[in-house]
């Protein structure tokens, strides 16, 4: 049986503005680290992107190296209130409303694909108490929402409905000021040694990618939420998904299919 215990944050200056997430994954023995950093979203959508991006991830290199056996648990560590309540509380409910009213519904639509599929447990965790995993996800988390304009993604759901198309309204969004660049040098001074070394060590430090992978992955995303076929296809994959007309035998399969078009061009 695969231990595996993960610690996920969000971030987001001035919510809304620059966002990022942070994930620190322990898989048996082996750490794994990854961020990603957004122009402007907010901290509840990043909160909620962590699970994704982390669920995503262990999906993948769980068919490659056997993980995901039959009885394994995840256990997901979040300081978010919001997160964990979303998903142990409200997300049934939400589903037999047909989510009316509910605020970041593509995410969560495809929170529930991950959820029915896998047996995952939630761990509340308080922020800032020195607990090492929260507090190296909270680095790469603010780390990530502090990178240069050129190193940060879209959140093109978010931008679309919020109407947040024009380019220079995205650029003066997604700048961060001084005043809180220092204010976060104070409250990053507070984290452990060993946290301080461990985020060193992994690179968390680095942008998560460089400007060209940005632009790619932005150009690469923004044609895919263009595209009306593709968006359909993943839209009724959840859909079916959220209304209970798949078993878990399918929802592997299509997981299989649509999970690049789910997650890793956004």
């Amino acid at each position: 049986m695969t231990k595996i215990d993960v610690y996920i944050d969000g971030a987001s200056r001035y919510n809304p503005g620059p966002g990022g997430f942070g994930i620190y994954a322990l898989v048996d023995q082996e750490h794994i680290t990854y961020s990603r950093g957004y122009l402007v979203t907010t901290n509840n959508r990043m909160e909620i992107s962590a699970f994704l991006f982390a669920m995503f991830f262990l999906h993948q290199r769980g068919r490659k190296e056997g993980w995901f056996k039959r009885g394994d648990t995840i256990t997901f560590y979040t300081d978010s209130n919001y997160l964990k309540d979303s998903m142990t509380k409200w997300i049934d409910g939400w589903v037999k409303r047909n989510w009316k009213d509910v605020k970041n519904p593509d995410l969560f639509k495809r929170c529930l694909v991950y959820r029915k599929y896998f047996d995952i447990r939630w761990e509340k965790v308080a922020a800032h108490q020195g607990i090492d995993g929260n507090e190296i996800a909270d680095s790469l988390a603010t780390q990530a929402a502090d990178l240069p304009i050129e190193h940060r993604r879209h959140d093109y759901a978010y931008e679309r409905e919020n109407q947040l198309a024009d380019h220079k309204t995205l650029q003066l969004a997604g700048r961060s000021s001084s005043k809180g660049a220092a204010s976060r040098a104070r409250a990053n001074s507070t984290k452990s040694a060993a946290v301080k070394q461990f985020v060193a060590q992994t690179g968390a430090n680095n942008p998560s990618c460089s400007p060209s992978q940005a632009r790619a992955t932005n150009q690469q995303a923004h044609q895919s939420y263009k595209n009306p076929q593709q968006r359909q296809a993943v839209d009724s994959f959840v859909e079916q998904v959220s209304e209970q007309k798949v078993d878990k035998e399918q929802i592997k399969e299509m997981l299989d299919k649509l999970i690049d078009d789910l997650f890793a061009k956004g």
